[in-house]
């Protein structure tokens, strides 16, 4: 092996540890609230983005998933439920509020009179969904 190569392979071989000392750093009060409640929702975010292999998601529906997640509509439910929030959230989506969806679909961009709908069927869904 090149000395190079060597060299680069023992940092890679470091890495985990690190990684390992920061995350237990982090659980042991090093991180502030903020930066908590980011990895939380990046957390949702890496849950809500996993599809089925060969059913890829349509569009319009992704964007809704990722609009909820950011906005911060799934920080308050266990990573363990949001397969079943992303299952309700569609069947609602589909069955109320399917001009949403089309409007994403026709549009390719979400304006602010699409944002407000968005959000008024997020919010309407936040209060049928219980885990």
């Amino acid at each position: 092996m090149r000395a190079g190569l060597v060299g680069r392979r023992q940092q890679q071989e470091e890495q985990p540890g690190r990684l390992t000392v920061h995350r237990a750093e982090f659980d042991a009060g090093g991180g502030d609230a903020y930066s908590y409640s980011q990895l939380a929702r990046g957390e949702r975010l890496v849950e809500i983005l996993k599809q089925p292999q060969y059913r890829p998601l349509p569009s319009e529906k992704q964007v809704i998933t990722i609009f909820a997640a950011n906005n911060g509509y799934l920080d308050e439910y266990p990573v363990s439920a949001l397969a079943r929030y992303e299952s309700e959230l569609y069947t609602f989506f589909d069955s109320r509020k399917s001009d949403i969806l089309n409007g994403i679909r026709e549009k390719k961009a979400i304006n602010d009179d699409l944002r407000g709908k968005i959000t008024a069927a997020l919010d309407e869904f936040k209060k049928e969904f219980t885990v």
